[in-house]
């Protein structure tokens, strides 16, 4: 799962014959629509979903790998742990910038 996937960046790199499932999540649908139409070729497994990540975590599935790279600044502290408590990742890769702090 890719929380805030804007225009997919990485997604070049998803092998679709290791994936069964791969969710972009953002809060904007002209985003998810640009990568559904950008990352055509892994359609089978791609599912794009519109969710405001500060009070519509329950609209998100369970997923083992969790990225969410430059997304605390959007969403703070408290709508990041909600968020992973309720998909229940076994890995959670993430980067953020102090900057906004």
């Amino acid at each position: 799962m890719v929380l805030g996937i804007a225009g997919g960046n990485g997604l070049e790199h998803i092998d679709k014959n290791k994936y069964q499932k791969v969710y972009g999540i953002d809060i904007n649908t002209e985003y998810l629509k640009a990568v559904e139409e950008r990352y055509s070729d892994i359609s089978e497994i791609l599912e794009c979903i519109q969710v405001n990540l500060i009070d519509e975590t329950s609209k998100l599935p369970n997923a083992e790998l969790l990225v969410a790279n430059l997304l605390i600044e959007y969403i703070g502290y408290d709508g990041f742990q909600k968020t992973v408590e309720h998909v229940c990742p076994q890995i959670c890769f993430m980067y953020y910038s102090d900057k906004y702090r």
